[in-house]
C-alpha cells in the first residue's frame, strides 16, 4: 500500500509541476489530477503550501504571513476563495451518489456482486482485502448522507430514530428521545397500508409535538414505492461537487465554531 501511495503521489507531483507552468490557478490544476480520486494527508499539505507559492511573482522570495488555511476560505468569510484540499476528497460522493440512483451501471453490478451482494451500499462493510476505490466510496458514504434524507416510500427498511427520513436540516431525525419499548420501530409500523394513511393515534403517543407536525405532513402513495434517497436541498434532485464541497466547508465551519464555543466554556 505504501508503494502505491508512493507512485501516486509522484505521479501526481509531476503532473502537477506541469499544469502549473501555464496557469496560475492551482484549484484548476488540481482538479485536472485529482478528479475522481481521494487526497493522501501529505499530497495534500504539499498541494496547500505550493498555492501561496504560485501566486508570488517569479524569482520573488519574500515570506507570505498569511496563513494558507486563511487563503482556503471563501471570499465572503474574507478569504480568497481556494478549494481546502482535504475537503475536495468529499467529491468522490457523487460516484456514491451515482451508484445508488443507478444500479444497472457495470460498475455498480460488479461493486454490489463484490462487497455487498445481500444488502445495500449504506449497509456493506469495508470487506476483506478492499480495492483503493472501494474504501474511498466508503469514507465518502457520510458526505451523501450529510444533505441528504429519505423519501418515504413504504417506509420498510427505515429505522424510526437512525436513518433521516424526517424535512428537518440538518439532521433530518426525530429530536424525541427513544423510548425503549420502541427502540426498534420501522417508519413502516406507523403507516396504516389500508388506508393510506400515518396511524396518528400511535404517532401522537410515542413523539413530541414538533416530530408530529412533521411525520404528518408526509405524503404518502398507496402504490407503496420503496424509498428514495432525495437530496434536501435540491429539489431537482441533483448532486454536484460544488454543492458538497459547500456543505462540508459550512458544516466544517459550524463544527469548528461548536468547539471553541465548548472550549471556552472550560475556561
Amino acid at each position: 500500500m505504501d508503494k502505491e501511495l508512493g507512485e501516486w503521489e509522484d505521479e501526481a507531483a509531476a503532473t502537477l509541476s506541469g499544469l502549473l507552468s501555464s496557469s496560475d490557478d492551482v484549484s484548476v490544476a488540481v482538479l485536472e489530477i485529482l478528479h475522481g480520486h481521494p487526497i493522501p494527508p501529505m499530497v495534500k499539505h504539499t498541494l496547500v503550501a505550493l498555492i501561496p507559492r504560485n501566486q508570488r511573482p517569479e524569482g520573488d522570495q519574500k515570506i507570505h504571513w498569511i496563513n494558507a488555511s486563511h487563503l482556503c476560505k471563501s471570499k465572503n468569510d474574507g478569504g480568497l476563495g481556494f478549494q481546502d484540499m482535504g475537503i475536495f476528497n468529499g467529491a468522490l460522493a457523487k460516484q456514491v451518489w451515482r451508484l445508488l440512483k443507478d444500479g444497472n451501471l457495470l460498475v455498480a453490478r460488479l461493486l454490489r456482486t463484490r462487497y455487498y451482494l445481500h444488502g445495500d451500499l449504506f449497509n456493506a462493510s469495508l470487506g476483506i482485502h478492499p480495492s483503493f476505490t472501494w474504501r474511498s466510496l466508503m469514507d465518502a458514504r457520510q458526505v451523501v448522507l450529510c444533505g441528504s434524507r429519505w423519501l418515504v416510500g413504504d417506509g420498510s427498511l427505515l429505522n424510526v430514530w437512525d436513518d433521516r427520513w424526517l424535512s428537518r436540516p440538518l439532521s433530518f431525525k426525530p429530536v424525541t428521545p427513544k423510548p425503549i419499548e420502541w427502540s426498534n420501530i420501522k417508519v413502516s409500523d406507523l403507516i396504516d397500508r389500508d388506508s393510506a394513511s400515518w396511524k396518528t393515534e400511535l404517532v401522537r403517543q410515542i413523539f413530541l409535538e414538533c416530530d408530529i407536525e412533521l411525520i404528518l405532513s408526509i405524503p404518502l402513495c398507496d402504490s407503496w414505492p420503496t424509498n428514495n434517497l432525495i437530496r434536501h436541498h435540491h429539489p431537482q434532485d441533483l448532486f454536484s461537487i460544488h454543492s458538497a464541497y459547500h456543505m462540508l466547508v459550512s458544516n466544517s465551519i459550524a463544527n469548528a465554531g461548536s468547539s471553541s464555543n465548548h472550549d471556552n466554556s472550560l475556561w
